[in-house]
């Protein structure tokens, strides 16, 4: 089983070397192989962490963390509590690799606290903070929290016996530590610092000053940073310097990881020197790069440059309408093409046609002219979100389980976050909602009152996805079908929507 998952996946550098065609034998390898790893008659799977490396390589590392709770729970079985511990923590940062639910991050504090209390497997704590800080700090913005959870992982690490460490947690002990310091620096990048975290942030950049030859990985994500403190600091010069040294040290391999973030810097430079097509340009190519790969984390930290760049401009924007102004310096294209790059099933088509059928259901309604078009902008940004989840999440010809649900369903909470960083405050609440319904039913909080608005992006989300050819286990539907299924699901969209959707039909 091992080498016949391994052929599979090793056919491919990431999502986009995957062909359509391609995606259902891909999908049943994978889908075999887990039912497989969480069979309890079965021979230990000697190369678990390498398949769960490759993938993650794919664009699925949800996939990698479910075969790390299965060889896990394995391992538990058998008595084998330091691989018990050891699988956990690979769970745990292909999880941080792909998207941290809520209902992840609450298990990885669970195994947290018993780690505090644990004498014997207390070694492996210091990588389950790093994980925790890497959720607060990327995925959640919860900077004070983080720094405190990075500085207890380092005051740990640092009262260990490398060597007794390195062979215990089967973790190299200079890997760990300086993956910390790495991090550490990332979240204080994040914020502005006072006099006290610009010394921290030497102090922590001195703990990266030794190369070690046999962590390519770690010395490049050390390069890096360097560059960014540089970056923070205005010396774009010795910036561009590190960034240079970093792309010659870059191989194949690592180029997955570190390209993203090296176009990432170049476009803060650019941004730094005034030259906002340049910046707009490089960090745009970030975002590419990491949906390629599928690197859920790296496309995290493009999209936050993306939306500070734009947002920044769109605080000097002046008598011109916003919308028209993201518009036409292409940032609805880059959404609506990675999106189409992400979501095979659902994507840019899609949010185009919800987006017309919103204007054309807004006009039956008693709205303003500027409520329709906020309306028509939130709806071509309504799955906005789905950018942040996996690619295989999205794609898998299997049928979702509850991990995936999970995953599915958080795209509507990283568009309200998306869209609100923009500046539409209220066009984010409506990207928030459209999954909600009027009996509540819906998600992500089960509302029964949600807005009129929303409801219009709701109905027009739902009516083009009935109708689509693209949708995996359903046949499409013609107009009237989906018309009258929605009027036979009593309550579930406001009376005055459906009149509205019956009304715009004949456009549609």
């Amino acid at each position: 089983m091992e080498q016949l998952i391994e052929g599979v996946l090793r056919r491919y550098r990431g999502p986009g070397d995957i062909g359509e065609n391609e995606l259902e034998e891909v999908s049943n390898s994978i889908e075999n192989f887990l039912e497989y790893s969480r069979r309890k008659d079965r021979p230990p799977i000697e190369r678990a962490v390498e398949i769960g490396r490759l993938l993650r390589n794919i664009g699925a590392p949800v996939e990698g963390y479910k075969l790390m709770m299965a060889d896990a729970e394995y391992y538990r079985e058998i008595g084998d509590t330091r691989l018990y511990w050891n699988r956990l923590y690979f769970a745990q940062a292909f999880m941080a690799l792909g998207y941290p639910t809520e209902r992840m991050e609450k298990k990885l504090n669970e195994y947290i606290n018993v780690l505090r209390r644990n004498k014997k497997y207390v070694y492996f704590l210091p990588l389950f903070l790093n994980v925790k800080g890497n959720i607060l700090h990327i995925y959640r913005e919860k900077y004070e929290e983080a720094e405190e959870v990075y500085k207890e992982a380092l005051e740990t690490i640092q009262t260990f016996d490398e060597s007794f460490y390195s062979e215990f947690t089967m973790r190299d002990y200079h890997w760990s530590l300086r993956l910390i310091v790495n991090n550490y620096v990332d979240m204080l990048l994040k914020i502005e610092r006072n006099q006290e975290q610009e010394k921290k942030l030497d102090f922590l950049r001195g703990l990266l000053e030794e190369e070690e030859k046999e962590l390519p990985y770690i010395n490049l994500l050390s390069l890096i940073n360097k560059a960014e403190i540089e970056i923070s600091r205005k010396n774009l010069e010795v910036a561009e310097r590190y960034l240079k040294e970093a792309v010659i040290k870059m191989d194949r391999e690592l180029e997955r990881f570190f390209l993203p973030a090296v176009n990432r810097l170049y476009g803060q430079i650019w941004s730094i020197k005034g030259d906002i097509d340049k910046a707009v340009e490089y960090t745009i190519d970030s975002f590419g790069n990491s949906a390629y790969y599928g690197n859920s984390l790296t496309e995290t930290e493009s999209l936050e440059a993306i939306l500070n760049i734009f947002r920044r401009l769109s605080d000097e924007v002046q008598g011109e309408d916003r919308f028209e102004f993201f518009k036409k310096r292409g940032l609805i294209d880059a959404f609506l093409n990675i999106l189409s790059y992400k979501d095979w099933v659902l994507g840019a088509e899609h949010s185009a046609d919800v987006a017309q059928f919103s204007r054309l259901i807004s006009e039956h309604l008693n709205f303003s002219k500027e409520t329709k078009k906020s309306i028509g902008f939130a709806a071509m940004l309504h799955d906005v979100g789905k950018i942040m989840i996996p690619w295989y999440t999205l794609n898998k010809p299997a049928p979702p389980d509850e991990i995936d649900w999970d995953l599915i369903q958080a795209h509507v909470y990283e568009g309200y976050r998306i869209v609100k960083k923009l500046g539409f405050d209220r066009e984010a609440e409506w990207v928030l909602e459209h999954h909600e319904r009027c009996d509540g039913s819906g998600y992500p909080f089960g509302k029964k009152n949600p807005s009129l608005e929303s409801q219009v992006i709701a109905i027009s989300d739902t009516f083009d996805a009935a109708i689509s050819h693209g949708r995996r286990y359903r046949l499409p539907k013609t107009a009237e079908e989906v018309l009258e299924e929605i009027e036979a699901d009593n309550g579930k969209f406001y009376p005055e929507v459906i009149e509205a959707l019956r009304k715009a039909l004949p456009s549609m």
